[in-house]
């Protein structure tokens, strides 16, 4: 049986199509014996930057998003119990910031990190107020701890990726020679940072799953599993979910159990209300630009007073 797990982040759709084991073969949760296997830490690396993949999507835009750093000068004595009252303390002051300037519900994502001898503890944010002088300010009052790095971030689907695969790389497989990069490739490194797991505000949506059993066969899994491999454009994926366009698609199958798994992005397709709707606006803009140059030219062109 082939099971469809999908979820929409605004205009972004993330689905998991894998093959379900039957009930007659359901395995009972058992007592850990063994060490997690390198494999399966891979897996679970993936599975948590997939949840926080939908979080971003689903949470963030590009126009009102930056990327914090903020750094701790006095590193004696931080334990988890510290952390949590400085970060506490923080986001009190900077909540109470956002009223009086009319910000709005701050939003955000947060990790610690530490560097590769577990010194010089940062905290890296994302944060849903755009990046600008004045805000720079506002967070450096707030934070009164050191330094603050607040820039831009871009929240399209490649680049948040890559800020979720950043984001959960404490999780990446025990290895002192290799790291995963953000498309899931194990790369060569010479050191590596330890990270703490990943917090998120409590008012960010995390969106619902959408789950079925039907409209995927087992030998539909098949053949679209084959198209991956022969690198073909897997447009089929358009036809299953109709009103969404693909950007990408990863695949895999285990031979053992005859399982195929699929991960799927794709961005939904512009209707035409959504196509005269960008024609109308970029014709507004164009007419605004020609009459500012018109009322300059004339401006220049009358007489001195």
């Amino acid at each position: 049986m082939i099971r469809t797990r999908s979820y929409e982040c605004k205009d972004i759709l993330l689905a998991e199509v894998f093959s379900t084991r039957p009930k007659k073969f359901s395995l009972s949760k058992r007592e850990k014996k063994n060490p997690t296997t390198q494999k399966m830490k891979r897996y679970n690396y993936h599975q948590k930057a997939w949840k926080l993949l939908r979080i971003i999507l689903a949470n963030f835009v590009s126009t009102s998003t930056s990327f914090l750093t903020l750094t701790i000068k006095d590193q004696e004595g931080l334990d988890n119990a510290t952390l949590h009252s400085i970060w506490k303390n923080f986001i009190n002051r900077l909540k109470t910031r956002a009223k009086s300037m009319g910000w709005g519900d701050l939003k955000y994502i947060k990790v610690v990190e530490t560097g590769a001898n577990d010194d010089n503890i940062h905290f890296h944010v994302v944060l849903n107020i755009p990046s600008s002088r004045q805000n720079r300010e506002i967070i450096e009052d707030a934070w009164q701890h050191g330094n603050i790095n607040l820039k831009q971030a871009k929240i399209d689907y490649e680049s948040a990726v890559k800020l979720s695969y950043y984001l959960c790389k404490e999780d990446k497989p025990d290895s002192p020679e290799t790291e995963i990069d953000d498309k899931g490739t194990f790369v060569p490194v010479t050191e590596k940072n330890r990270f703490f797991y990943w917090s998120r505000s409590r008012n960010t949506e995390n969106p619902e799953a959408k789950v079925s059993d039907k409209g995927i066969s087992d030998k539909q899994a098949g053949q679209l599993y084959n198209q991956y491999v022969k690198g073909k454009n897997c447009s089929e994926w358009e036809n299953i979910f109709k009103e969404f366009k693909l950007i990408r698609v990863k695949a895999s199958y285990n031979k053992e159990y005859n399982k195929h798994s699929f991960r799927i992005a794709m961005r939904r397709k512009k209707t035409r209300f959504d196509n005269n709707k960008e024609m109308f606006l970029r014709n507004a803009c164009g007419f605004a630009e020609e009459f500012g140059k018109d009322n300059k030219a004339r401006g220049a062109s009358s007489p001195t007073q």
